[in-house]
């Protein structure tokens, strides 16, 4: 590529900066297998690296011109690859960059990925919001190829190329080669790399089965052999269980989720090819943990429709076997114990509540039969808390008993203590536990309780993360639950210490999503750090700044949610937000526009399973979709069916609001001051005082309740 000093040069929205630094690194990092270096391509003499590459860092205005600086790289540049989403669409700067390339080199030497919305979506009759072309782009073919069979356009989307191809493609477009070229290349080295991890330990396995039958058919040395062969067999199981267990574990806490897909992915392969039903116990004991630590890195990355046939069928397995084996029932119950950890998980994304309460019954009574023999080993014991802390979760999820709850999460607590006292990383599991209990107090106990809970809760995982500083998961929980306490403080009317803790968090989120852009559930954490600066605005009346960090946090989740197998509780928090932006509608004046919204609120409830209300996050959600109801239905002077709201709300929340979270309360206290049940609503008040509940609304109507009881 003589003669250009820029491979490539970038243009993006700088609303998808992530995806541009996900791209830029992918290209950088990439090594040219040496064959094809000096060897003609598209574009001249293919280079050692693409380390050349230039990404323009600020957003142009529209009617501007570009940067000197900017058309002196365009001219420099080989080729242009464009970052194609409806933020590009509509980007005067992309536009503006496309034209002027266009008119220094040419078409051909333009490529693009598409990393959201649809290409041609007018001409294809689809919404053209959803158009991710910008303009000098439209009309362009999703397959289109240059001369030398390169690809111009790679569809980064999961209903498209997927992130891997789509860089194989644009790595291939700006070498100007064909692209099977670089599968098959990139399919030897991981094929190399598979072989380096797992190649010694099956071919151990099947040089020992030959060793076994010669062993078997020679009569001198029958007895050396066969000994020799089962050593050899016990060595090549073990490096399995090494690789299945230990590295898999290691990989997953260093967020290392390709290389886990690959050797899970082989290890599973081999598994697969046995007889199933006819494997051993520790053949479905390895089984179990390739498959539990597969599952664990799809539900990470919001793909849990991927795993959950898997690991529903991997619960039923175990169970069989259990049930079948009169033999080495230990090894069975510890299988079947973590089949049903990965399958409480999956269930509990998916909603089914029914069926985690089922699979927590059923571990503590096989942990209860592995105790009565004495078994008090580490991983036991921290089954034991785990269950503990997923029964006490449910009690509060699903039926609101937060005694009850408290009494497990707490017995939970006390076993993770005993553990951490020789293991530091368990102090990250104690955090998780008091983050628990945090949460519960915010339903019943004074929330300067939570808060405290919650603060020790962060201390314990700062402990862990820096004893184990690579362990990714403990490192972004601590930043995560930053977030859980700026809600907790906004409900204490503590705007700027919720503001401090959403600072933390996303600052601490920021870097591990950069370096791993396809991690749709810690995208969405992050996303609700925006969701509680918009809430914090709303209650300090900045209604213009609430209302455009809500709107653009529900635009990205939505996105997101559309092109990924999300959680039931993401789904929630999505609606939420969305509620929390009609509020805003309503108090800039914009009814026709919050009414849209409401109505689209109204109908995603109506195709909600039962379950849904059921839960906490279901609770407290439809408790604000009421709270935005009520408040548009009064602003357009609908006083009867605001009344009706008021009345439906009331019902829902009143018999057992005292195990409810304060902003429940606080939406109930609303309806009945509406309705003009002063007693009821100086009993709720009260309450939420004493609990210290603090917003600026709920402060001002009750100074106007307590007046009212003095005249």
């Amino acid at each position: 590529m003589s003669g250009f000093e820029y491979n490539a040069f970038v243009s993006y929205s700088h609303a998808d900066d992530l995806w541009a630094r996900w791209i830029l690194r992918g290209l950088e990092s990439y090594r040219v297998p040496r064959h094809l270096v000096g060897t003609e391509g598209t574009h001249g003499p293919i280079p050692k690296r693409l380390n050349k590459i230039f990404r323009d860092r600020e957003e142009l205005a529209a009617g501007h011109c570009l940067d000197k600086k900017i058309e002196e790289a365009l001219r420099k540049s080989q080729v242009l690859l464009v970052v194609c989403s409806p933020n590009a669409a509509t980007s005067y700067g992309v536009a503006r960059e496309i034209e002027l390339f266009k008119e220094m080199r040419g078409e051909e030497h333009i490529f693009y990925i598409i990393i959201d919305g649809e290409p041609n979506a007018a001409a294809r009759g689809l919404d053209s919001r959803l158009e991710c072309f910008p303009t000098p782009l439209i009309g362009k073919q999703e397959q289109a190829t240059n001369p030398y069979q390169a690809p111009l356009a790679a569809d980064a989307r999961p209903s498209g190329d997927g992130k891997r191809q789509a860089l194989q493609k644009v790595i291939a477009g700006i070498l100007g080669i064909n692209l099977d070229t670089l599968v098959r290349r990139d399919l030897q080295r991981r094929q190399r790399r598979m072989a380096l991890i797992t190649g010694s330990a099956l071919l151990g396995m099947t040089l020992t089965s030959a060793l076994a039958f010669h062993a078997y058919r020679s009569s001198e040395q029958s007895l050396a052999a066969l000994a020799h062969a089962q050593r050899q067999q016990d060595e090549a199981e073990s490096l399995i269980r090494f690789i299945s267990g230990r590295i898999n574990h290691t990989l997953w806490r260093r967020g290392q989720d390709d290389l886990i897909r690959d050797i899970t992915d082989r290890l599973i392969q081999h598994y697969e090819g046995q007889n199933r039903p006819n494997m051993g116990p520790e053949e479905i004991s390895r089984y179990a943990a390739s498959l539990e630590f597969l599952a664990r890195t799809q539900m990470e990355n919001s793909q849990n429709h991927r795993v959950a046939e898997l690991i529903d069928g991997l619960v039923e397995t175990t169970r069989a076997q259990l049930s079948a084996s009169a033999e080495n029932k230990d090894n069975l119950y510890t299988t079947h114990i973590g089949a049903l950890g990965v399958g409480y998980l999956s269930n509990y994304l998916r909603g089914n509540f029914d069926v985690c309460q089922q699979m927590v019954d059923e571990r503590f009574d096989l942990l209860n039969a592995i105790l009565k023999t004495g078994n008090t080993e580490r991983h036991i014991k921290g089954w034991l808390s785990d269950t503990y802390m997923a029964r006490g979760h449910l009690k509060m999820l699903r039926e609101a008993l937060p005694g009850e709850a408290v009494t497990d999460i707490e017995h939970g607590i006390k076993i993770r203590r005993e553990i951490a006292e020789n293991n530091p990383l368990w102090l990250g599991s104690v955090g998780g536990g008091l983050r628990y209990l945090a949460n519960i107090y915010m339903e019943y106990a004074p929330i300067a309780h939570a808060i405290e809970k919650q603060q020790e809760a962060l201390a314990n995982y700062k402990t862990a993360a820096q004893s184990v500083p690579q362990d990714l998961p403990t490192k972004f929980l601590q930043h995560r639950f930053y977030l859980e306490l700026a809600d907790m403080k906004l409900q204490a009317g503590n705007a700027s210490g919720a503001l401090e803790a959403i600072d933390l968090a996303q600052s601490g989120m920021a870097p591990i999503i950069e370096a791993r852009p396809w991690d749709i559930r810690k995208k969405i954490h992050f996303l609700l750090g925006n969701a509680l600066r918009g809430q914090q605005s709303l209650l300090l009346e900045d209604t213009e700044i609430a209302y455009s960090y809500l709107h653009d946090t529900a635009t990205e989740l939505g996105s997101i949610l559309a092109s990924s197998d999300e959680s039931s509780d993401a789904f929630t928090w999505f609606l939420d937000v969305k509620a929390w932006e009609a509020k805003a509608l309503v108090q800039l004046g914009r009814h026709t526009e919050a009414s849209k919204l409401v109505n689209e609120i109204d109908i995603a409830l109506k195709s909600r399973p039962k379950t849904f209300f059921e839960s906490h996050f279901g609770r407290r959600m439809t408790a604000n979709f009421l709270d935005a109801s009520i408040e548009l239905q009064r602003a357009l002077g609908e006083q009867e069916a605001a009344s009706a709201l008021c009345l439906l709300t009331i019902e829902k929340f009143w018999k057992n609001q005292e195990n409810y979270h304060p902003a429940i309360r606080a939406t109930l206290l609303k309806a009945l001051d509406i309705l003009g049940k002063r007693e009821e609503a100086k009993l709720v008040s009260n309450s939420l005082y004493g609990l210290g509940y603090r917003s600026r609304e709920f402060l001002a109507l009750k100074d106007r309740l307590d007046s009212s009881s003095g005249e």
